[in-house]
């Protein structure tokens, strides 16, 4: 009786757990794939962000001068004037002399 039921479990069994198996197979493949596909995308999203980071570097490198170059031109405006208002009033006054 025992026997019989060895027999009786590996008929249906063991053909189900090859399935299975087979499956399992599959599925790992798959998976596989899917992991080298993601590790792929990684890369490239990890490069991308690499890029990125260096164009925002270039654009506050950018910035930094586009701030300091107009500080130095109202600088320089400033001066200038300065010296047109100081050249006005040497005008006004040899206006007054004059008039």
């Amino acid at each position: 009786m025992k026997e019989e039921l060895g027999e009786i479990f590996k008929t249906l069994f063991v053909p189900e757990i090859e399935k299975i198996r087979i499956e399992n197979s599959g599925i790992r493949s798959t998976l596989g794939q899917m992991s080298e596909r993601l590790s792929d995308m990684n890369q490239r999203i990890t490069s991308l962000n690499q890029r990125i980071d260096g164009v925002n570097k270039r654009i506050d490198e950018s910035n930094n001068r586009i701030a300091s170059l107009e500080k130095t031109l109202n600088q320089r405006i400033d001066e200038s004037n300065q010296r047109i208002d100081e050249s006005n009033q040497r005008i006004d006054e040899t206006n007054r002399e004059i008039g």
